[in-house]
């Protein structure tokens, strides 16, 4: 309010200032308003996709269990099986088929990462190979230790017993990509 009882003068420059004031008032309003809409815009987004990261990543990390769990308890299933039954084909050909259908489901799994917008930096279908021994992969040799198992009835179990070792390297290249990927939504 201008001074009472002032002249015409100090009033004006009182007016003036007091405009001048609101002026940059309303400009500061107005550009923090737009920086906290623009800030909200992308925590929302971030939220978001770290969200559906957390999905697909529960996703690979249960399709990575029922594979480690079938790998690994393949040998105490045939080690429960009476000599007649391991003479018979069908137990091996199970848990092959078994351990082939859980391999498959980490594999599409994977393949959703690559597919997603928001995983970076890793080929992920490729994880569920393992790591390389020369030519071969962990699921190479994987996949050979139970066809040599469907072929000797005798040592089938010391066969599947390989498997930890592989399945190991599997679980390992896995979860070193889930963990890089959780680095990228880390804060920094």
């Amino acid at each position: 309010m201008p001074a009472e009882g002032g002249d015409e003068t100090t009033q004006l420059i009182t007016w003036a200032v007091a405009g001048i004031g609101i002026g940059i008032n309303l400009l500061w309003n107005w550009w923090n308003f737009r920086q906290n809409t623009k800030l909200a815009q992308q925590l929302r987004a971030e939220s978001f996709e770290q969200d559906r990261w957390a999905r697909l990543r529960n996703r690979i990390e249960t399709r990575l269990e029922e594979l480690l769990d079938t790998l690994r308890g393949a040998p105490s299933m045939l080690s429960t099986l009476k000599e007649e039954e391991l003479r018979h084909q069908a137990p091996i050909d199970f848990i092959g088929s078994q351990i082939v259908l859980a391999h498959d489901a980490l594999s599409r799994s994977l393949e959703a990462a690559d597919k997603a917008d928001f995983c970076s930096g890793t080929d992920w279908a490729t994880l569920a190979l393992g790591n390389s021994y020369g030519k071969e992969t962990s699921w190479d040799l994987i996949s050979t230790a139970i066809s040599v198992a469907t072929e000797k009835s005798a040592d089938r179990i010391t066969y599947l017993k390989r498997l930890k070792r592989y399945s190991d390297d599997i679980e390992d290249t896995v979860r070193t990509g889930l963990d890089q990927q959780d680095a990228a939504f880390a804060p920094n």
